[in-house]
């Protein structure tokens, strides 16, 4: 457990994370764990002459951040899986100064979001990985009344490979292909529409 302070802003903040390994017959070691972090952040600063001065921040709000992972192995499969869910006091979530309550809007919340992912390889031989992930965020309760409640929603996923055409215990030679896809609802600066955008890595790793 670690607890974080910063100055001249006078914040707080903790972070704390548990985890647990444990031995399955015929599949080997798993781990869980469980984390959480919370803390405060100012929502406005002090000013000289009309102008902010940094790290001198005032009015501070809380947030917090909490969820559980694990990781699974089975066979020549291994999977990462990880949960979150996040929420924003009402202020920090309107990036409205908190002397100011007027200026938040009717029906103004707190949002709060839950997001994940899991990550899975199989590997083949130790020369050669397939690699598959899935992400996704969901928007339990936005800022504002109004918004339309799936925006900022996400979803992500990406396959590819891993071909290690040198493995020795001097040098290692990875060639990576990966492709991925986007969907962010919702996002477009213009239109409004959902935003999709696609991506292709190749690539060399390499480790001496």
């Amino acid at each position: 457990m670690a607890l974080l302070s910063t100055f001249p802003n006078r914040t707080s903040s903790g972070y704390a994370n548990v985890t647990q390994s444990f031995e399955v017959p015929k599949l080997g070691l798993q781990r869980v764990g469980v984390y959480g972090y919370l803390g405060e952040s100012p929502t406005y600063f002090q000013t000289s002459g009309g102008t902010p001065v940094p790290g001198a921040g005032l009015g501070n709000r809380s947030f917090y951040r909490a969820g559980a992972y694990g990781i699974w192995f089975v066979g020549k499969f291994d999977f990462d899986t990880f949960y979150l869910h996040g929420q924003d006091n009402v202020f920090l979530g309107n990036a409205v100064a908190a002397d100011q309550p007027s200026a938040l809007p009717l029906g103004a919340a707190g949002p709060a979001w839950n997001g994940g992912f899991i990550e899975t390889h199989y590997t083949y031989n130790p020369r050669f990985v397939l690699i598959g992930k899935y992400e996704l965020i969901r928007m339990s309760r936005q800022a504002n009344p109004g918004v339309r409640s799936n925006l900022g929603n996400l979803d992500t996923w990406a396959v590819g490979y891993r071909w290690y055409p040198i493995m020795n215990p001097r040098a290692g030679l990875a060639w990576v292909q990966e492709y991925s896809r986007s969907l962010n609802a919702g996002a477009a600066p213009l239109s409004g529409r959902d935003d999709i955008s696609s991506s292709l890595l190749m690539g060399f790793d390499f480790d001496f």
